[in-house]
């Protein structure tokens, strides 16, 4: 039997539904209730797991926007609210509601309730004309962050300053594999840095786009060999390829580079001479071609990349 205090709590109206409305041709934000009545935000206050003066999250919940016409161009959240005190003109927002079955569009706040792996996922979504983000924490140890940009906006910052010397440092560690690439919109490489820990095979590889490309035939099949601009740092030493090489010292002139060395040397030994006794002199080196050679391919791969 239910007490009469009981029933009386279960006919009173506590809650109610409401939004935000921003409205375009005024220029501003209200709270519409559920009579359809629009409040002045100054009648509200936001329930919060910490606000103060000089602590608080700025997260409200998403408005309904109204364009000039009257017209709902986006659609916002369903806001559950109370009066405190009673007080109509004291308006409490408590919370934004959902149906975890029926209130999403987007896949990845759609929840399978019989997967007990899916219900220990904790799924961030912000998405908007401007931006889509997905923060993901799958349950499992793993955590993903994406971040797509549209209408040309898509950045992530990091700004840190200290208060003096030795402060506003910043470090990023880890004992696994990283990788940072850069694509195009199309996904294709760019470039990209890889450091490997793979015990006693420790490399960091540097990597770009360009790239020559050599076609072989091996039984009738053509395989192409991509061979891009790398740098490849090992326990064995550094591994540098490319279609030219260009190495420059820091000389006053600035023209000093390591195929100018070499070609020099090469010069330098064809045009030397060396007093016999009968007072002649050497001529060109027998193997004069060899020393051409070595002239022509470092020629050839120690090009000029300024």
């Amino acid at each position: 039997m239910k007490k009469k205090n009981e029933n009386i709590v279960a006919k009173e109206k506590v809650f109610f539904l409401g939004k935000l409305i921003f409205d375009r041709k005024q220029m501003n934000t209200f709270f519409r209730d559920q009579n359809g009545v629009l409040h002045d935000l100054l009648k509200i206050s936001f329930s919060s797991k910490e606000f103060n003066s000089e602590d608080g999250d700025l997260i409200l919940p998403k408005p309904e926007i109204i364009d000039g016409n009257g017209a709902i161009e986006e659609s916002g959240d369903m806001l559950l609210y109370s009066y405190i005190n009673g007080n109509p003109d004291d308006i409490v927002i408590i919370s934004s509601i959902y149906n975890i079955k029926l209130s999403h569009v987007d896949k990845q706040l759609r929840m399978g309730t019989d997967d007990i792996d899916a219900i220990r996922k904790r799924i961030g979504v912000r998405n908007n004309k401007k931006r889509y983000l997905v923060i993901n924490d799958d349950g499992a140890g793993n955590y993903y962050f994406y971040l797509k940009g549209k209408d040309k906006n898509g950045n992530v910052a990091v700004k840190i300053t200290g208060d003096g010397e030795g402060n506003g440092n910043f470090k990023f560690e880890l004992n696994g594999k990283c990788l940072l690439k850069q694509v195009d919109d199309k996904g294709e490489l760019i470039s990209k840095i890889f450091m490997d820990n793979t015990k006693d095979a420790e490399k960091t590889i540097f990597e770009d786009k360009h790239q020559n490309v050599i076609t072989m035939s091996k039984d009738g099949v053509t395989i192409t060999d991509q061979n891009k601009n790398l740098v490849e740092l090992n326990k064995k030493g550094m591994i540098v390829k490319g279609e030219c090489i260009d190495v420059k010292g820091r000389d006053s002139t600035g023209t000093l580079t390591l195929k100018k060395i070499l070609t020099d040397l090469v010069q330098a030994i064809l045009a030397m001479t060396q007093p016999t006794n009968t007072g002649a002199t050497v001529g060109p080196p027998v193997n004069m071609a060899d020393f051409l050679k070595v002239k022509q391919d470092a020629e050839k791969l120690l090009k000029e990349n300024s």
